[in-house]
Protein backbone atom coordinates (compact mmCIF):
# COMPACT_ATOMS: atom_id res chain seq x y z
CA UNK A 1 0.00 0.00 0.00
CA UNK A 2 1.61 3.27 -1.02
CA UNK A 3 1.96 5.92 1.11
CA UNK A 4 2.70 9.64 0.97
CA UNK A 5 4.70 10.05 4.27
CA UNK A 6 4.94 8.23 7.48
CA UNK A 7 6.24 8.74 10.90
CA UNK A 8 6.75 6.74 14.61
CA UNK A 9 4.79 7.99 17.27
CA UNK A 10 4.06 6.85 20.52
CA UNK A 11 0.31 5.48 21.47
CA UNK A 12 -0.79 4.32 24.59
CA UNK A 13 2.94 3.29 25.74
CA UNK A 14 3.50 1.78 22.55
CA UNK A 15 5.08 2.64 19.52
CA UNK A 16 3.48 2.92 16.41
CA UNK A 17 4.10 3.80 12.72
CA UNK A 18 1.80 6.15 11.35
CA UNK A 19 1.19 6.61 7.37
CA UNK A 20 -1.19 8.39 5.33
CA UNK A 21 -2.19 6.23 2.48
CA UNK A 22 -4.76 6.69 -0.26
CA UNK A 23 -7.85 5.11 2.22
CA UNK A 24 -6.69 7.09 5.38
CA UNK A 25 -4.36 6.77 7.99
CA UNK A 26 -2.53 3.29 8.55
CA UNK A 27 -1.49 3.27 12.42
CA UNK A 28 0.69 0.13 12.42
CA UNK A 29 1.68 -1.53 15.68
CA UNK A 30 4.88 -3.52 15.51
CA UNK A 31 5.14 -4.80 18.77
CA UNK A 32 1.19 -6.04 18.59
CA UNK A 33 0.08 -6.53 15.15
CA UNK A 34 -3.39 -7.54 16.26
CA UNK A 35 -3.68 -3.89 16.97
CA UNK A 36 -2.85 -2.21 13.34
CA UNK A 37 -5.97 -0.24 11.95
CA UNK A 38 -6.93 1.83 9.25
CA UNK A 39 -9.08 5.10 10.18
CA UNK A 40 -10.98 5.89 6.96
CA UNK A 41 -10.63 9.06 5.56
CA UNK A 42 -14.54 9.61 5.68
CA UNK A 43 -14.15 9.11 9.21
CA UNK A 44 -11.81 11.79 10.09
CA UNK A 45 -12.82 14.92 10.99
CA UNK A 46 -9.44 16.41 11.26
CA UNK A 47 -6.15 16.49 13.97
CA UNK A 48 -5.01 19.48 16.10
CA UNK A 49 -1.94 20.15 18.08
CA UNK A 50 -1.37 17.81 21.38
CA UNK A 51 0.51 19.46 24.40
CA UNK A 52 2.19 18.41 27.15
CA UNK A 53 3.70 15.69 26.22
CA UNK A 54 3.47 16.71 22.33
CA UNK A 55 2.20 15.22 19.53
CA UNK A 56 -1.09 14.68 17.30
CA UNK A 57 -4.31 14.39 18.64
CA UNK A 58 -6.64 12.34 15.48
CA UNK A 59 -10.24 13.03 15.47
CA UNK A 60 -12.82 10.99 13.94
CA UNK A 61 -16.24 10.06 13.91
CA UNK A 62 -16.71 5.96 13.40
CA UNK A 63 -19.28 3.44 13.01
CA UNK A 64 -19.66 1.49 16.64
CA UNK A 65 -20.84 -1.99 16.65
CA UNK A 66 -24.91 -0.43 16.43
CA UNK A 67 -23.91 1.31 13.35
CA UNK A 68 -24.74 5.10 14.71
CA UNK A 69 -21.17 7.29 14.78
CA UNK A 70 -19.42 7.71 17.63
CA UNK A 71 -16.68 10.21 18.68
CA UNK A 72 -13.11 9.04 18.56
CA UNK A 73 -9.77 10.62 19.68
CA UNK A 74 -6.21 9.08 19.08
CA UNK A 75 -3.61 11.09 20.87
CA UNK A 76 -0.17 10.41 18.70
CA UNK A 77 2.61 11.20 21.47
CA UNK A 78 5.69 12.55 19.31
CA UNK A 79 8.99 11.22 19.88
CA UNK A 80 11.94 12.71 20.50
CA UNK A 81 13.44 12.73 17.12
CA UNK A 82 10.32 14.60 15.58
CA UNK A 83 10.04 18.30 15.87
CA UNK A 84 7.02 20.62 16.30
CA UNK A 85 7.55 21.85 12.55
CA UNK A 86 6.69 17.60 11.78
CA UNK A 87 3.47 17.72 14.18
CA UNK A 88 2.07 20.76 12.18
CA UNK A 89 2.89 18.96 8.91
CA UNK A 90 1.00 16.10 9.99
CA UNK A 91 -2.05 18.43 10.90
CA UNK A 92 -2.06 19.76 7.77
CA UNK A 93 -2.15 16.40 5.31
CA UNK A 94 -4.88 14.78 7.65
CA UNK A 95 -6.73 18.74 6.88
CA UNK A 96 -6.24 18.13 3.14
CA UNK A 97 -7.26 14.75 3.19
CA UNK A 98 -10.20 15.00 5.89
CA UNK A 99 -11.86 18.00 3.58
CA UNK A 100 -15.02 16.51 1.77
CA UNK A 101 -14.90 18.92 -0.55
CA UNK A 102 -11.63 18.05 -2.23
CA UNK A 103 -11.05 16.48 -5.69
CA UNK A 104 -10.81 12.93 -5.29
CA UNK A 105 -7.78 11.27 -7.31
CA UNK A 106 -6.55 7.75 -8.37
CA UNK A 107 -3.37 8.80 -7.37
CA UNK A 108 -2.09 9.93 -4.33
CA UNK A 109 -0.81 13.65 -4.65
CA UNK A 110 2.60 14.85 -3.65
CA UNK A 111 3.39 16.14 -0.33
CA UNK A 112 4.45 19.08 -1.56
CA UNK A 113 0.70 19.50 -3.48
CA UNK A 114 -0.83 19.03 -0.06
CA UNK A 115 1.06 21.35 1.86
CA UNK A 116 0.74 24.13 -0.56
CA UNK A 117 -3.10 23.45 -1.44
CA UNK A 118 -4.69 23.28 2.10
CA UNK A 119 -8.48 23.93 2.27
CA UNK A 120 -10.13 26.85 3.47
CA UNK A 121 -11.70 26.90 6.34
CA UNK A 122 -15.82 26.50 5.68
CA UNK A 123 -18.12 28.90 7.91
CA UNK A 124 -21.46 27.61 8.78
CA UNK A 125 -24.56 29.85 10.42
CA UNK A 126 -26.17 27.49 12.69
CA UNK A 127 -29.65 28.28 13.54
CA UNK A 128 -30.49 26.92 17.56
CA UNK A 129 -34.06 26.80 18.74
CA UNK A 130 -33.60 26.45 22.79
CA UNK A 131 -36.90 25.17 22.89
CA UNK A 132 -36.21 21.62 20.86
CA UNK A 133 -35.37 18.72 22.26
CA UNK A 134 -37.70 19.65 25.50
CA UNK A 135 -35.81 22.94 25.93
CA UNK A 136 -32.26 21.01 24.87
CA UNK A 137 -31.47 22.79 22.11
CA UNK A 138 -28.88 24.52 23.15
CA UNK A 139 -27.22 21.32 24.91
CA UNK A 140 -27.84 18.82 22.12
CA UNK A 141 -25.19 21.48 19.88
CA UNK A 142 -22.75 21.53 22.62
CA UNK A 143 -22.18 17.80 22.25
CA UNK A 144 -21.55 18.02 19.04
CA UNK A 145 -19.93 21.77 18.78
CA UNK A 146 -16.15 20.37 19.11
CA UNK A 147 -16.54 18.46 16.11
CA UNK A 148 -17.11 21.85 13.71
CA UNK A 149 -13.84 23.17 15.13
CA UNK A 150 -11.99 20.01 14.76
CA UNK A 151 -12.97 19.98 11.00
CA UNK A 152 -11.61 23.63 10.41
CA UNK A 153 -15.29 24.53 10.29
CA UNK A 154 -16.33 27.89 12.09
CA UNK A 155 -19.44 28.38 13.64
CA UNK A 156 -21.67 31.53 13.92
CA UNK A 157 -24.71 30.67 16.66
CA UNK A 158 -27.86 32.54 15.97
CA UNK A 159 -30.59 31.26 18.98
CA UNK A 160 -34.85 31.79 17.93
CA UNK A 161 -37.08 33.86 20.53
CA UNK A 162 -40.02 33.03 19.38
CA UNK A 163 -42.65 31.52 17.36
CA UNK A 164 -41.50 32.65 13.48
CA UNK A 165 -38.30 33.91 14.72
CA UNK A 166 -36.54 31.90 12.78
CA UNK A 167 -38.63 32.98 8.83
CA UNK A 168 -37.25 36.60 10.17
CA UNK A 169 -33.80 35.30 10.47
CA UNK A 170 -33.80 33.40 6.80
CA UNK A 171 -35.06 36.93 5.25
CA UNK A 172 -32.03 38.59 6.43
CA UNK A 173 -28.83 36.59 6.79
CA UNK A 174 -26.30 37.03 4.30
CA UNK A 175 -25.95 33.72 2.49
CA UNK A 176 -22.89 34.96 0.78
CA UNK A 177 -20.74 34.63 3.98
CA UNK A 178 -21.69 30.82 5.03
CA UNK A 179 -20.96 27.76 3.08
CA UNK A 180 -24.02 26.24 5.21
CA UNK A 181 -26.99 26.36 7.09
CA UNK A 182 -27.29 23.93 10.08
CA UNK A 183 -30.72 23.92 11.54
CA UNK A 184 -30.82 22.46 15.22
CA UNK A 185 -34.60 21.84 16.09
CA UNK A 186 -37.40 20.00 14.63
CA UNK A 187 -39.00 19.99 11.06
CA UNK A 188 -40.85 23.15 12.26
CA UNK A 189 -37.85 25.41 12.71
CA UNK A 190 -36.73 24.09 8.89
CA UNK A 191 -39.96 24.71 7.74
CA UNK A 192 -39.67 27.94 9.05
CA UNK A 193 -35.99 28.94 7.34
CA UNK A 194 -37.41 27.69 4.18
CA UNK A 195 -40.29 29.60 4.25
CA UNK A 196 -38.13 32.48 5.17
CA UNK A 197 -35.56 32.13 2.13
CA UNK A 198 -38.16 31.66 -0.31
CA UNK A 199 -40.06 35.41 1.02
CA UNK A 200 -36.20 36.99 -0.38
CA UNK A 201 -35.90 39.04 -3.43
CA UNK A 202 -32.75 36.65 -4.38
CA UNK A 203 -34.83 33.69 -3.17
CA UNK A 204 -33.11 31.61 -6.13
CA UNK A 205 -29.55 31.88 -5.06
CA UNK A 206 -29.84 31.61 -1.28
CA UNK A 207 -32.34 28.42 -1.45
CA UNK A 208 -29.13 26.90 -3.30
CA UNK A 209 -27.19 27.41 -0.09
CA UNK A 210 -27.07 23.84 1.00
CA UNK A 211 -29.08 22.82 4.30
CA UNK A 212 -27.87 20.52 7.71
CA UNK A 213 -30.10 19.08 10.34
CA UNK A 214 -29.33 18.38 13.58
CA UNK A 215 -32.49 17.21 14.79
CA UNK A 216 -34.20 18.09 17.96
CA UNK A 217 -37.78 18.27 17.93
CA UNK A 218 -40.81 15.32 17.89
CA UNK A 219 -41.10 13.97 14.34
CA UNK A 220 -37.86 14.47 12.50
CA UNK A 221 -38.54 13.37 9.45
CA UNK A 222 -36.05 15.04 7.22
CA UNK A 223 -33.22 13.87 9.63
CA UNK A 224 -34.18 10.43 9.36
CA UNK A 225 -34.63 10.62 5.22
CA UNK A 226 -31.36 12.34 4.89
CA UNK A 227 -29.49 9.60 7.34
CA UNK A 228 -30.93 6.82 5.24
CA UNK A 229 -30.36 8.47 2.01
CA UNK A 230 -27.09 8.38 3.50
CA UNK A 231 -26.79 5.25 4.71
CA UNK A 232 -26.66 5.92 7.78
CA UNK A 233 -28.03 5.00 10.95
CA UNK A 234 -30.13 8.11 12.63
CA UNK A 235 -28.73 9.56 15.78
CA UNK A 236 -27.71 13.44 16.42
CA UNK A 237 -24.34 12.77 16.04
CA UNK A 238 -24.44 10.91 12.75
CA UNK A 239 -26.13 13.95 11.62
CA UNK A 240 -23.29 16.05 12.77
CA UNK A 241 -21.26 13.76 10.89
CA UNK A 242 -23.61 14.72 7.81
CA UNK A 243 -23.53 18.44 8.22
CA UNK A 244 -19.62 18.09 8.46
CA UNK A 245 -18.95 15.55 6.16
CA UNK A 246 -21.74 15.50 3.48
CA UNK A 247 -22.14 16.86 0.11
CA UNK A 248 -24.32 19.03 -1.16
CA UNK A 249 -27.66 16.87 -2.70
CA UNK A 250 -30.25 17.90 -4.67
CA UNK A 251 -33.66 18.14 -2.66
CA UNK A 252 -37.28 18.44 -3.81
CA UNK A 253 -39.30 21.50 -2.59
CA UNK A 254 -43.30 22.17 -3.49
CA UNK A 255 -45.12 25.53 -4.19
CA UNK A 256 -48.89 25.01 -1.59
CA UNK A 257 -51.27 27.81 -2.26
CA UNK A 258 -54.77 28.35 -1.54
CA UNK A 259 -56.93 31.31 -2.06
CA UNK A 260 -54.84 33.93 -0.01
CA UNK A 261 -51.49 32.12 0.60
CA UNK A 262 -48.66 30.11 -0.28
CA UNK A 263 -45.49 27.62 1.15
CA UNK A 264 -42.97 25.57 0.66
CA UNK A 265 -43.27 22.01 1.02
CA UNK A 266 -39.91 20.25 2.03
CA UNK A 267 -41.66 16.68 3.79
CA UNK A 268 -44.99 16.52 3.56
CA UNK A 269 -48.46 18.04 3.24
CA UNK A 270 -51.26 16.34 5.14
CA UNK A 271 -55.07 16.50 5.43
CA UNK A 272 -57.65 14.39 7.57
CA UNK A 273 -56.75 11.93 9.80
CA UNK A 274 -53.08 12.72 9.56
CA UNK A 275 -53.43 16.52 9.90
CA UNK A 276 -55.84 16.55 12.76
CA UNK A 277 -53.49 14.03 14.86
CA UNK A 278 -50.59 16.08 13.84
CA UNK A 279 -52.32 19.24 15.46
CA UNK A 280 -53.96 17.62 18.23
CA UNK A 281 -50.48 15.96 18.75
CA UNK A 282 -49.25 19.44 20.19
CA UNK A 283 -51.61 18.60 23.27
CA UNK A 284 -48.52 15.49 24.24
CA UNK A 285 -45.49 17.22 23.59
CA UNK A 286 -44.44 16.05 26.98
CA UNK A 287 -44.50 12.16 25.50
CA UNK A 288 -41.61 13.39 22.95
CA UNK A 289 -41.91 11.38 19.90
CA UNK A 290 -44.32 9.50 21.10
CA UNK A 291 -47.18 12.09 21.06
CA UNK A 292 -48.26 11.31 17.24
CA UNK A 293 -49.15 7.64 18.48
CA UNK A 294 -51.36 9.07 21.37
CA UNK A 295 -52.97 11.46 19.11
CA UNK A 296 -53.18 8.89 16.80
CA UNK A 297 -55.24 6.31 19.00
CA UNK A 298 -57.51 9.35 19.94
CA UNK A 299 -58.40 9.93 16.87
CA UNK A 300 -59.35 6.42 15.18
CA UNK A 301 -61.51 5.85 18.42
CA UNK A 302 -63.56 8.93 17.06
CA UNK A 303 -64.22 7.49 13.80
CA UNK A 304 -64.46 10.03 11.62
CA UNK A 305 -64.07 10.52 8.12
CA UNK A 306 -63.24 13.48 6.26
CA UNK A 307 -65.19 14.36 2.91
CA UNK A 308 -63.61 15.88 -0.19
CA UNK A 309 -61.72 15.54 -3.64
CA UNK A 310 -58.26 14.67 -4.78
CA UNK A 311 -57.45 15.49 -8.43
CA UNK A 312 -53.94 14.63 -9.69
CA UNK A 313 -51.16 14.67 -12.39
CA UNK A 314 -50.97 11.00 -13.87
CA UNK A 315 -47.51 10.66 -14.92
CA UNK A 316 -46.59 8.51 -17.90
CA UNK A 317 -44.68 5.59 -17.47
CA UNK A 318 -41.07 5.68 -16.59
CA UNK A 319 -41.10 9.52 -17.43
CA UNK A 320 -38.10 11.40 -16.34
CA UNK A 321 -38.86 14.53 -14.29
CA UNK A 322 -36.60 17.38 -15.64
CA UNK A 323 -34.58 19.45 -12.79
CA UNK A 324 -36.05 22.84 -12.30
CA UNK A 325 -32.98 24.70 -12.31
CA UNK A 326 -32.38 23.28 -16.07
CA UNK A 327 -35.02 25.75 -17.39
CA UNK A 328 -32.79 28.70 -18.62
CA UNK A 329 -35.98 30.91 -16.92
CA UNK A 330 -35.84 29.13 -13.37
CA UNK A 331 -34.37 32.02 -11.89
CA UNK A 332 -36.78 34.61 -13.04
CA UNK A 333 -39.89 36.41 -10.79
CA UNK A 334 -39.99 36.51 -7.53
CA UNK A 335 -41.24 33.23 -7.22
CA UNK A 336 -40.64 29.20 -8.69
CA UNK A 337 -42.28 28.94 -11.78
CA UNK A 338 -45.58 27.05 -12.09
CA UNK A 339 -45.81 24.81 -15.21
CA UNK A 340 -48.20 21.79 -14.22
CA UNK A 341 -51.27 24.23 -12.03
CA UNK A 342 -53.87 26.14 -13.37
CA UNK A 343 -53.18 30.23 -13.51
CA UNK A 344 -54.88 30.26 -10.48
CA UNK A 345 -56.62 28.35 -7.99
CA UNK A 346 -60.12 29.89 -8.72
CA UNK A 347 -59.44 28.18 -12.39
CA UNK A 348 -60.32 24.44 -13.37
CA UNK A 349 -57.77 21.83 -13.35
CA UNK A 350 -56.91 20.35 -16.63
CA UNK A 351 -59.12 18.03 -17.87
CA UNK A 352 -56.19 15.45 -18.10
CA UNK A 353 -56.47 15.05 -14.60
CA UNK A 354 -57.78 11.95 -12.46
CA UNK A 355 -60.33 12.54 -9.88
CA UNK A 356 -60.86 10.60 -6.56
CA UNK A 357 -63.88 12.13 -4.46
CA UNK A 358 -65.64 11.24 -1.35
CA UNK A 359 -64.98 10.21 1.86
CA UNK A 360 -61.10 9.45 2.58
CA UNK A 361 -59.81 8.32 6.05
CA UNK A 362 -56.44 9.12 5.41
CA UNK A 363 -54.37 11.65 3.09
CA UNK A 364 -50.65 11.76 3.18
CA UNK A 365 -48.85 13.51 0.33
CA UNK A 366 -44.86 13.01 1.13
CA UNK A 367 -41.79 14.66 -0.66
CA UNK A 368 -39.25 12.32 1.60
CA UNK A 369 -39.72 8.74 2.37
CA UNK A 370 -39.68 9.56 6.23
CA UNK A 371 -41.81 11.57 7.70
CA UNK A 372 -40.66 11.05 11.23
CA UNK A 373 -38.06 8.57 12.68
CA UNK A 374 -40.71 6.14 13.28
CA UNK A 375 -42.89 6.64 10.13
CA UNK A 376 -41.56 5.39 6.78
CA UNK A 377 -44.39 6.31 5.31
CA UNK A 378 -43.52 6.83 1.51
CA UNK A 379 -40.95 3.87 1.01
CA UNK A 380 -39.91 4.79 -2.54
CA UNK A 381 -39.82 8.05 -2.27
CA UNK A 382 -36.16 9.48 -3.00
CA UNK A 383 -34.75 13.26 -1.83
CA UNK A 384 -34.71 14.63 -5.53
CA UNK A 385 -37.18 12.11 -7.96
CA UNK A 386 -39.73 15.57 -8.50
CA UNK A 387 -42.51 13.56 -7.30
CA UNK A 388 -44.77 13.93 -4.49
CA UNK A 389 -45.78 10.34 -3.05
CA UNK A 390 -49.49 10.75 -2.33
CA UNK A 391 -50.52 8.02 0.70
CA UNK A 392 -54.25 7.37 0.99
CA UNK A 393 -57.27 5.27 2.08
CA UNK A 394 -60.67 6.66 0.42
CA UNK A 395 -64.09 5.65 1.92
CA UNK A 396 -64.53 4.61 5.38
CA UNK A 397 -62.14 1.83 7.36
CA UNK A 398 -62.49 0.04 10.75
CA UNK A 399 -61.10 1.00 13.82
CA UNK A 400 -58.90 -2.74 13.17
CA UNK A 401 -57.59 -1.77 10.00
CA UNK A 402 -56.58 1.73 10.67
CA UNK A 403 -54.77 -0.32 13.42
CA UNK A 404 -53.00 -2.32 11.32
CA UNK A 405 -52.15 0.37 8.78
CA UNK A 406 -50.54 2.54 11.52
CA UNK A 407 -48.80 -0.14 13.09
CA UNK A 408 -47.13 -0.59 10.11
CA UNK A 409 -45.90 2.17 9.22
CA UNK A 410 -42.58 2.58 11.31
CA UNK A 411 -41.65 0.10 8.26
CA UNK A 412 -43.40 1.50 5.32
CA UNK A 413 -45.63 -2.05 5.54
CA UNK A 414 -48.90 -0.44 5.14
CA UNK A 415 -48.64 0.88 1.57
CA UNK A 416 -49.33 -3.26 1.14
CA UNK A 417 -52.77 -2.71 2.72
CA UNK A 418 -55.55 -3.30 0.27
CA UNK A 419 -57.16 -0.25 2.01
CA UNK A 420 -54.00 2.11 1.23
CA UNK A 421 -52.79 3.37 -2.12
CA UNK A 422 -50.28 4.78 -3.26
CA UNK A 423 -49.92 7.41 -6.04
CA UNK A 424 -46.92 9.39 -7.71
CA UNK A 425 -47.63 12.82 -9.27
CA UNK A 426 -45.70 16.64 -10.56
CA UNK A 427 -48.95 18.62 -9.27
CA UNK A 428 -52.09 17.77 -7.38
CA UNK A 429 -55.78 19.42 -6.05
CA UNK A 430 -56.96 19.23 -2.79
CA UNK A 431 -60.47 20.13 -2.81
CA UNK A 432 -62.28 20.37 1.05
CA UNK A 433 -64.23 22.06 3.57
CA UNK A 434 -63.00 25.11 4.71
CA UNK A 435 -63.15 23.83 8.08
CA UNK A 436 -60.69 21.01 7.75
CA UNK A 437 -57.46 21.14 8.97
CA UNK A 438 -54.38 21.20 6.44
CA UNK A 439 -50.94 20.39 7.84
CA UNK A 440 -47.66 21.24 5.69
CA UNK A 441 -44.44 20.26 7.49
CA UNK A 442 -46.05 19.82 10.64
CA UNK A 443 -47.45 23.29 10.51
CA UNK A 444 -50.71 24.77 10.46
CA UNK A 445 -51.32 25.69 6.83
CA UNK A 446 -54.14 29.01 6.38
CA UNK A 447 -54.34 29.77 2.56
CA UNK A 448 -57.96 29.30 2.76
CA UNK A 449 -58.56 26.55 5.33
CA UNK A 450 -59.08 26.77 8.92
CA UNK A 451 -61.51 29.67 8.65
CA UNK A 452 -64.33 29.84 10.76
CA UNK A 453 -67.37 31.15 9.47
CA UNK A 454 -69.86 33.07 11.37
CA UNK A 455 -73.37 31.37 11.95
CA UNK A 456 -75.22 33.67 9.50
CA UNK A 457 -73.33 32.47 6.75
CA UNK A 458 -73.32 29.43 4.67
CA UNK A 459 -71.79 26.55 7.38
CA UNK A 460 -68.47 25.42 6.14
CA UNK A 461 -69.09 21.58 5.94
CA UNK A 462 -70.68 22.79 2.48
CA UNK A 463 -68.14 25.59 1.62
CA UNK A 464 -65.22 23.77 -0.08
CA UNK A 465 -61.93 25.62 -0.90
CA UNK A 466 -58.85 24.19 -3.00
CA UNK A 467 -55.40 23.96 -2.38
CA UNK A 468 -53.04 23.07 -5.08
CA UNK A 469 -49.39 21.79 -4.79
CA UNK A 470 -46.58 21.86 -7.70
CA UNK A 471 -43.53 19.88 -7.19
CA UNK A 472 -39.91 21.28 -8.11
CA UNK A 473 -37.45 18.75 -8.68
CA UNK A 474 -34.02 19.73 -7.03
CA UNK A 475 -34.63 23.50 -5.93
CA UNK A 476 -33.05 23.15 -2.56
CA UNK A 477 -29.87 21.22 -1.74
CA UNK A 478 -28.76 19.51 1.57
CA UNK A 479 -25.77 18.05 2.87
CA UNK A 480 -25.69 14.14 3.41
CA UNK A 481 -23.27 11.68 2.15
CA UNK A 482 -23.92 9.15 -1.21
CA UNK A 483 -24.27 5.65 -0.17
Amino acid sequence: MNSLVTDIFTLAGRSVVLSAVADGLKIDVPSKPVNNALLKWEDVLGATNKDKPAGVLLHALVRVNHGKRQERTIALHATAGTDTQEVERWIQIVTFFADPTRVKTETLPTLDHVLQHQPKKRKYLVIINPASGQSKGVKLFQKVEAFFAHSSINVTKLLTERSGHATELATSIDHTLYDALVVVGGDGVIYEVIQGLMKRPDWSEVIQTPLAILPAGGGNGLAKSLTEASGEKYSFETCAYLAIKGQPQALDLATARGKSTESFIFLSLSWAFMAETDLESEKFRFAGSQRFTISALSKIMSGKTWSGSFSYLEPPADEVVPKYWDDVDAKAGAAPKLTLLPPSVEDPKPETWKTIEGDFSLFWAMNTAWAATDGLVAPSAELDDGFMHVVIMPGRVSKAEYMSVLLSIDSGGHVEKPSVQVIKTRAFEVKAPMSDIMMVDGERFDGGFCQVNSPSTVPSSFTFDTLQVEVHRGMARVLAVPK
